[in-house]
């Protein structure tokens, strides 16, 4: 009978793959987040950049609070709907960025923040 690490474990090349495609794909992610936040906010970029990053490290922070306190599966399903949500936003925020002008988003944003 198979033990559970002959089952569950996959090779070390597999591993190494999957690392590299997370980076990459992360790397790719934040080159466009950048590339919107710069289109979006070209007068106040600074302040935006730092939003974003903190807004970002806040929630590695708390992934790394909860990693050691919920099991696998709750993990898992954190990254799917937290992922899906994120992947939703960027869709919307891109399409409304290719759709309007620049300055008709600029516009629209003040405004509905007012």
């Amino acid at each position: 009978m198979a033990t559970y690490c002959e089952i569950s474990c996959c090779s070390p090349a597999v591993a190494l793959l999957c690392s590299f495609l997370l980076g990459f794909g992360d790397s790719c992610f934040n080159t466009q987040i950048y590339s919107i936040v710069g289109v979006m906010y070209p007068d106040k970029s600074g302040a935006a950049f730092s939003l974003f990053k903190f807004s970002q490290s806040l929630s590695a922070a708390i992934g790394f609070f909860y990693s050691s306190h919920l099991l696998m599966k709750w993990q898992l399903l954190i990254l799917v709907v937290t992922g899906t949500a994120g992947s939703i936003a960027f869709t919307t925020v891109e399409w409304r960025l290719h759709t309007e002008t620049p300055y008709q988003a600029l516009h629209n944003q003040e405004d509905e923040s007012k």
